[in-house]
């Protein structure tokens, strides 16, 4: 697991049984999704020119010239139930 992303308005106490899930996907969906991220919430300012333009894997077929922002993909979800240890 590389990370995880909690709910900071959620707070667990010990015995308490929580449901845990995590998602995997591809290496190239993930490498999209954190381009995205980081084109989107850079510290550059709101009039900053992106970098580069962030590609996905939709394919215009009537003009391939033009791209859409978006990626198609699949994904994993593994789920179980836990209950949080003691401090």
């Amino acid at each position: 697991m590389i990370g995880y992303q909690p709910h900071d308005e959620e707070i667990v106490d010990p015995g308490q049984q929580v449901q845990v899930r995590q998602v995997s996907l591809a290496e190239s969906a993930y490498r999209y999704y954190y381009t995205l991220f980081e084109q989107t919430t850079g510290s550059e300012g709101p009039f900053s020119v992106p970098p580069a333009s962030v590609r996905g894997n939709i394919t215009n077929l009537t003009n391939p010239d033009r791209f859409f922002l978006g990626y198609f993909l699949t994904a994993q979800v593994g789920e179980r139930t836990a209950v949080v240890p003691p401090r």
